[in-house]
């Protein structure tokens, strides 16, 4: 496998996290508020804002937050996609999206 189907590879594979992580923050606060008082909504929110991930297997101190999580599938995303434009044609759609 060449660097550029392998950086394309870690891209789908950070970016279907990042989708997830990002699905998750924004459906958790609804999910909460619908089945649950404010108080206890905001409660169980902050608690899930403070879990940290892998929950099992790993010892607690190595463990990552998961808003740190969300920021490294995000950064991983955008570092896969810089990696793998080596190979790819410049144009100004392709342009725009590294801006972005």
């Amino acid at each position: 496998m060449d660097a550029y189907r392998f950086f394309l590879w870690l891209h789908w594979i950070a970016l279907v996290g990042a989708t997830g992580l990002a699905l998750f923050w924004l459906l958790m606060p609804t999910a909460l508020a619908r089945f649950h008082p404010p108080e206890r909504a905001r409660e169980l929110f902050l608690l899930a804002h403070r879990a940290r991930w892998p929950h099992v297997g790993v010892p607690e101190r190595l463990r990552l937050p998961l808003p740190l999580l969300t920021l490294l599938a995000t950064l991983a995303v955008a570092a896969t996609g810089i990696l793998s434009a080596g190979a790819t044609p410049i144009d100004a759609l392709y342009a725009a999206k590294l801006a972005v």
